[in-house]
């Protein structure tokens, strides 16, 4: 590490000289603006001044408690709402030391000790860093001016007195603009801190390293460093433009990064030279000039100093075109990572520290071998279709540890996406499903009048075609899957197309709210298919035509299953269907049959349903009676009343409308017999009349007597049970049965027990006495016709089973009654009677 302490000491004494007019303390300074909000037309902006203070000048501590005044413009007028504005010092971005010494000698320098005007042997020179800030509102649109004419408050922003590129040598004085007419703005941030020390006779790089918020395009210039009052007078040879001495040839300017390279010179014999050096940047948008803002700095060249920039080279640079050290070009659209190197080395075996800002979204840098004589930096950023065209410009600082002072160097390194510039259109069709019948193409707009290469890879990387085409290219036969087909112009500027070719996507669907239905009701089947189509056809199933509608109604005249079926033909040729099945029923008129017409009453008459197909519900009245016991094969049902009863048989179908089929029951009554009541008769007395009485008899009944008679009526002669069934129509017939006893006649018994027991102890007839007897006579005889016993009383007991008083043996004996009825006829009874003992 060199050390030149004594040369510095001398530095010091220089720098703190000051011009009779104003205290000396600042080396420089920023002023730029920020934007805030808006609200309608009124929009706040924040006003930014950065001071870098020379921490031995004589007014230096006044920064510390000071303030700015910036003077507000508006259309080239001074704005009547805020015409000065006050700029407040933030401490937290305030007396901040930017010395660029060594580790070394940290702490030595003029920013640590108090300002007592007198510092120790050896101390270097300091330079920190005061932020201003004050906010103001702008009405409306306009080109607006903020001018900083060198009024810090308690002090003014004094110049060095051996300042020797301008006379006189003034105040510092910044200008900054803002046409918010295009919108608004915020003027881009001077990352690098200004290193105002340089070797002579050493090659040096000085950058602003701007980024920009808005990420407006940027433009540079050397512009008039002037005074506080606007003025602006350099000592001849030095203008704007070359404001300090340097080696012929030696000085660059980039106007479109703002780097300046050099190699210092001294004309003078003192030990330093002194130069004011001022910067201007421009945001450029959509063409038109929308902001400015400025860096003045004083630029010191040392004699006697050794310590030379680190040097920087670019390598191994992947795909990317090398315009030249700071600019790196991609065209746009390709998919690759742009990788490259910048070797670094200190001549002087100095250690360099390497750091970065402002890299594109994405990319990745890394440092090998940091903090030593020869640290590399790495970078890699993978770009693809989806990266803008435009310049990416990112700084790299190096910082060598070389003492007292170290050298930074910030370099700018842009890359820029190149529009392709091409009028090229991809598209694609996807192919039928199962197939590999897809196609992709690149189309090429009419006003193109470019001749591309043209080549189509698969993921593997496999070429499948290649081409020079003024028209674009088509690439057919392909399945679902990513292709690429990369266009390269005359310039060897390619572009990458990344071209998906779908699964296909489209499929025939048929909806049919109704797929049931009845013979002639009309069916709406509607096309829900998905994907293009050119043509569809409609098959209904049934014989009829096809259609060619989208949609489609149709009506079926007979009963069936029929299958719908919708074909559609996509632009390609590809092929779908779908089919619904439609179920179609008959109108059916229900019926019955049964087994008799007419019934009588309470009989039972059988009912044999024919409903026909499809049937979801049947029932039956009978007369005014529902009867939902519906039996589909026979229902029986009877009457208990006469009378003509119509009989229903309601049916629901599946599909068709309901329907019913009627039919009257006659029920007929049944006719009356009437042959009055039980009657009695004497045996060969006159015959009884036996015939229907009753009063509702119809002519045509036919009568059925027990004994085997037709007639309406009988004669009844003997005794006994008499029936008779009269019969009317349909057979309803009703019998009546009459008996007819014996009268006039005794009843005799066949036995008696003459026991003493009380019961049947006598023979007589007496248990059904007749009646109107006259005379009676009874007389008993034994086997051999001896008479035993004879009587005719009728009232006595009767034969008491004996003969003068001596019991008779059991067995049969002979009885002989006579009995003379009404006087008018003599009966006789002769039978046997057993005596039991």
């Amino acid at each position: 590490m060199k050390h030149i302490h004594t040369f510095l000491v001398l530095l010091l004494f220089s720098l703190t000289c000051t011009h009779s007019g104003f205290a000396s303390h600042l080396f420089g300074g920023d002023l730029r603006y920020e934007y805030q909000s808006s609200n309608g037309s009124n929009h706040t902006y924040k006003i930014i001044l950065i001071a870098y203070g020379d921490c031995n000048g004589s007014a230096f501590t006044l920064l510390s408690s000071g303030s700015a005044t910036v003077n507000i413009f508006k259309n080239g007028q001074l704005y009547n709402t805020t015409p000065s504005l006050y700029l407040s010092l933030i401490p937290a971005q305030s007396n901040i030391e930017i010395t660029p010494v060594c580790p070394d000698e940290a702490g030595n320098t003029a920013c640590s000790y108090p300002s007592t005007g007198t510092l120790p042997p050896g101390v270097l020179p300091g330079i920190k860093k005061f932020t201003f800030e004050g906010t103001v509102v702008l009405d409306g649109a306009a080109t607006w001016q903020f001018s900083f004419t060198g009024n810090l408050g308690t002090s003014t922003a004094g110049r060095s007195n051996q300042i020797q590129n301008l006379s006189p040598v003034g105040t510092t004085g910044l200008i900054a603009t803002l046409n918010n007419s295009k919108g608004q703005n915020s003027s881009p941030n001077f990352t690098a801190s200004p290193t105002p020390f340089f070797c002579v006779d050493k090659e040096y790089t000085y950058s602003l390293a701007p980024v920009d918020p808005d990420n407006d395009r940027m433009a540079f210039s050397m512009a008039p460093a002037m005074d506080g009052a606007g003025n602006s007078t350099y000592i001849a040879p030095y203008t704007s433009s070359r404001p300090f001495p340097a080696f012929t040839g030696s000085f660059n300017f980039n106007a479109t990064t703002g780097e300046i390279t050099f190699i210092p010179v001294n004309p003078q014999d003192q030990s330093t030279f002194r130069s004011i050096v001022a910067n201007k940047a421009f945001e450029i948008r959509n063409g038109d000039t929308v902001g400015t803002c400025m860096r003045e700095m004083t630029f010191v060249f040392l004699n006697d100093c050794n310590n030379s920039a680190p040097i920087d080279s670019l390598s191994n640079v992947e795909n990317g075109s090398v315009i030249n050290r700071q600019v790196i070009q991609a065209c746009e659209g390709q998919t690759d990572t742009i990788r490259f190197r910048i070797n670094t080395r200190d001549p002087d075996g100095d250690n360099i520290s390497v750091s970065w800002n402002n890299l594109p979204t994405g990319a990745i840098a890394r440092v090998v071998n940091d903090s030593t004589p020869d640290p590399t930096f790495e970078f890699e950023w993978h770009i693809n279709d989806s990266v803008p065209t435009g310049d990416y410009t990112f700084y790299i600082t190096l910082v060598d540890d070389g003492c007292p002072l170290s050298v930074q160097k910030t370099l700018s390194q842009t890359i820029s996406i190149l529009p392709f510039q091409g009028g090229l259109s991809s598209g694609v069709q996807a192919p039928c499903k199962g197939e590999g019948n897809g196609f992709a193409w690149l189309q090429q707009a009419s006003s193109d009048t470019n001749t591309y290469r043209l080549a189509w890879t698969d993921r593997r990387g496999d070429t499948l075609q290649k081409t020079n085409s003024r028209t674009g290219d088509t690439l057919f036969n392909l399945s679902p899957g990513t292709y690429y087909a990369t266009a390269t112009n005359k310039n060897g500027c390619s572009k990458l197309f990344t071209i998906e070719i779908p699964e296909p996507i489209y499929g025939i669907v048929i909806t049919a709210p109704d797929t049931t239905g009845c013979v002639n009701d009309q069916f709406l089947f509607t096309n829900a298919s998905f994907g293009e189509w050119s043509r569809f056809t409609w098959n209904f199933g049934d014989g009829s035509a096809p259609s060619g509608q989208t949609n489609a109604f149709h009506t079926y005249t007979h009963e069936g299953v029929f299958t719908v079926t919708l074909y559609g033909s996509t632009p390609l040729g590809c092929k779908d269907t779908a089919s619904v099945n439609i179920y179609i029923d008959t109108i059916y008129t229900p019926t019955f049959t049964t087994d008799k017409d007419s019934i009588c009453t309470g009989d039972r008459i059988i009912f044999y349903p024919d409903t026909g197909p499809h049937v979801i519900s049947a029932y039956w009245i009978w007369g005014t009676l529902p009867d939902y016991n519906f039996q589909p094969d026979n229902s029986w049902h009877s009457f208990d009343q006469p009378g003509h009863y119509p009989v229903i048989l309601h049916v629901a179908y599946r599909n068709c409308p309901e329907a019913e089929y009627r039919k009257t029951v006659h029920v007929l009554p049944y006719p009356v017999a009437d042959l009055g009541p039980d009657s009695s008769l004497c045996l060969k007395g006159e015959a009884l009349v036996l015939r229907n009485t009753a009063l509702d008899q119809v002519a045509g009944y036919r009568y059925q007597w027990s004994t085997g008679d037709t007639t309406e009526q009988i004669l009844a002669r003997e005794p006994g049970s008499y029936g008779l069934t009269v019969i009317a129509s349909q057979n309803c017939h009703t019998t009546e049965t009459v008996t007819v006893r014996k009268d006039c006649f005794l009843d005799i018994p066949n036995s008696f027990t003459p026991n003493g027991d009380g019961i049947n102890d006598y023979f007589f007839p007496r248990q059904l006495k007749g009646k109107n007897i006259i005379h009676f006579r009874m007389q008993i005889l034994n086997r051999w016709g001896q008479i035993l016993y004879e009587t005719e009383n009728t009232n006595g007991r009767g034969w008491d089973g004996k003969r003068n008083s001596h019991d008779q043996p059991a067995g049969a004996y002979l009885y002989i009654i006579e009995v003379m009825v009404g006087g008018q006829r003599i009966e006789k009874y002769t039978g046997n009677v057993t005596l039991l003992r």
